[in-house]
């Protein structure tokens, strides 16, 4: 009988099933590697998810129809504040509810109703006027225009930015004024967190209008009290020096449960020591992933303002090129032949 020699070639099924187990484990891992592997290749870069995070367009200069419709397209923009005019050269056309955005008046409508189709919320915003933030001398003249585009849009943007202790009431009592009629936004300048309504307090001439922020700290406080949207300017070109800013704006905002507030980056070159554009300069992955994180802890952040930002990713600053790019942003130190 040679039962016993053949059992002698079978593994016992003990081992078999380490041999198993430890064959199977090995496939799993080097699975999990080739997984781990392709995400990593895979990840979405800094540019992509700044593509996908909730974001605003502050615009001043449009430049041209097509191309800045296909940019808020490309970019996933839900939310455009328009420039339409100021009280001081536009009022004989705001008045009447009509637009004024630098000697395009027939199709600004056109582009206006254009945004809404692609179904992004459209905010106007009007300037006081271009030159002397502190004069308030027209100042009344805004609530004709709020009254004017009751019905037309959601919500109107007051881009206003007096500086002098001496504005502030007036600043207050558009905003309280024009709410009558709009639902009202405002920039909020961060210096402004310094000013203390207690400080100013003698600077108002009517003391019934002043009990109205008699529980507010500071200017920003005040603000919110009497609108229903903040975008807030953290300006700085330093990353740390924007993140101080937005945490003081973010102590403030959890006071003022209904009024929503984000954020604004500036991002125009020209702007010094108060915008961006150096950092997002020196890297655009770094500003990508920042603007992402603004964006995730705020749920939105806006950005100012079209125009230099869109020249900023495209390099058109350096060639003056209207063209439509929806890649990748370019190298700007690199020579680009358009």
């Amino acid at each position: 009988m040679d039962s016993g020699k053949d059992s002698s070639n079978y593994l016992p099924p003990s081992t078999l099933k380490k041999i198993y187990f430890f064959l199977g484990l090995g496939i799993f891992v080097f699975i999990l590697i080739l997984n781990i592997i392709y995400l990593v290749n895979n990840q979405p870069t800094p540019f992509e998810k700044y593509i996908s995070s909730t974001k605003s367009l502050y615009v001043k200069d449009y430049v041209d129809r097509g191309i800045f419709l296909n940019f808020t397209d490309a970019h996933n923009f839900t939310k455009v504040y328009f420039y339409i005019g100021s009280i001081k050269s536009h009022y004989s056309l705001l008045e009447k509810g009509q637009y004024f955005n630098h000697g395009d008046i027939k199709n600004l409508s056109i582009v206006l109703d254009q945004i809404k189709e692609r179904g992004k919320e459209v905010v106007p915003l009007i300037y006081l006027n271009e030159d002397n933030y502190d004069d308030f001398s027209d100042y009344e003249n805004i609530t004709n225009v709020c009254s004017a585009l009751k019905g037309k849009f959601n919500s109107l943007l007051l881009d206003l930015e007096p500086t002098s202790n001496s504005s502030y009431e007036k600043l207050l009592k558009t905003y309280d004024d024009c709410r009558k009629y709009i639902s009202v936004s405002a920039i909020l300048l961060s210096n402004w967190n310094e000013v203390k309504m207690k400080d100013i307090q003698s600077f108002f001439t009517d003391s019934d209008f002043y009990k109205k922020f008699k529980d507010c700290d500071t200017l920003i406080d005040a603000i919110m009290e009497v609108t229903d949207y903040t975008i807030f300017k953290a300006s700085s070109n330093q990353y740390k020096k924007v993140d101080s800013l937005l945490e003081d704006f973010d102590k403030i905002r959890e006071k003022h449960t209904n009024n929503i507030a984000i954020p604004i980056l500036d991002m125009d070159h020209n702007s010094g020591e108060s915008g961006l554009y150096q950092r997002y300069n020196e890297s655009n992955d770094e500003f990508f992933k920042y603007f992402v994180k603004v964006s995730e802890k705020y749920k939105g952040v806006a950005i100012y303002d079209f125009y230099v930002w869109y020249m900023d990713l495209y390099c058109l600053h350096l060639f003056q090129k209207k063209i439509y790019y929806s890649g990748k942003p370019f190298n700007c130190t690199e020579e680009k032949k358009f």
